[in-house]
């Protein structure tokens, strides 16, 4: 049977190289429209995802330790939030952030909130060794939030323009605050607790508040807040 030999299609004549340029010419928007993939392999970051300062991941890492502290302090030695009730009236002095600091953001004084957040953090120096010497068990957590909160505050000090003797003393000197005396086990692990969550307060404020350097606006000499 002779073998039958299929012969090619023939190339339909209707086709133009110019049909085929115009063809190209449609598609290069969207060409152009593909993103180019960056040699390094690194792509930009846009500015709302670039690396904060150091100074705040900083400040971020002590408020994520001091509330794991304060977590494990409830279930390993069981002095919780409802523990507190019968400190409400205590004599502690702890450092605080009030509105007249201007560490908020309608009427945030940069100066003005450094030197306040600095001497805070300073402040409560002598209150966290009251915890690391409180909860034994935990003293290498504490120390490790001692450690961190010194070099935040000197870090934040060095973003004063004009420190004054006071703020510098402050930040280079061991504060010289009187820990509570107590001698019932229970009472110091509960002032010991009330302290930790108000440092951890001044914490949440301290990062809110470094969020706004760069961004604020001295000059228009606004008291409000």
């Amino acid at each position: 049977m002779p073998l039958s030999l299929r012969t090619p299609r023939p190339v339909p004549r209707h086709f133009c190289p110019l049909a085929l340029a115009l063809s190209l010419l449609l598609l290069a928007p969207s060409i152009r429209a593909l993103p180019v993939s960056d040699s390094s392999g690194e792509e930009e970051l846009p500015d709302a995802e670039r690396e904060p300062p150091k100074y705040q991941s900083l400040a971020l890492l002590i408020q994520s330790e001091s509330s794991q502290l304060k977590e494990e302090l409830c279930t390993k030695h069981f002095v919780c939030d409802d523990s507190m009730e019968s400190l409400m009236e205590n004599n502690l002095d702890l450092p605080r952030i009030n509105k007249e600091d201007g560490c908020f953001h309608k009427g945030f004084k940069t100066e003005t909130c450094l030197r306040k957040i600095t001497s805070s953090l300073v402040g409560f120096e002598t209150y966290l060794s009251y915890i690391e010497e409180t909860f034994g068990s935990d003293s290498q957590k504490v120390e490790s939030i001692k450690h961190k909160t010194k070099h935040l505050a000197e870090s934040l000090m060095h973003l004063i323009n004009k420190p004054n003797a006071e703020a510098v003393t402050a930040v280079t000197q061991v504060s010289q605050k009187t820990k509570p005396q107590s001698k019932e086990v229970w009472t110091q692990r509960v002032t010991a607790r009330l302290i930790l969550r108000d440092f951890i307060v001044l914490i949440q404020k301290t990062v809110r508040a470094v969020r706004f350097l760069g961004t604020s606006d001295d000059k228009k000499g606004s008291t409000d807040v």
